[in-house]
């Protein structure tokens, strides 16, 4: 026989860039908020540290992040 299944019922699923697509989707879509201006700043300030001082060594670096619920989990 034919299943099916239908997101937010018998399953979830999420995305990882918060851009308004999810919220638009039918069901809108659960995701993963980051924060690009502050991705983009900090991107931005390790560019210019690294041009500064080519030997600087390479950094992790953690930035906080939003996990935004709709219908889709």
């Amino acid at each position: 026989g034919f299943w099916r299944q239908y997101v937010g019922l018998d399953g979830a699923v999420i995305g990882i860039d918060g851009t308004q697509m999810g919220e638009i989707a039918q069901p809108a879509l659960t995701t993963i908020g980051m924060g690009i201006g502050l991705r983009a700043e900090k991107s931005v300030e390790l560019l210019l540290q690294q041009v500064a001082d080519p030997g600087m060594p390479k950094q992790n670096v953690v930035l906080p992040t939003k996990l935004i619920v709709r219908e889709s989990a």
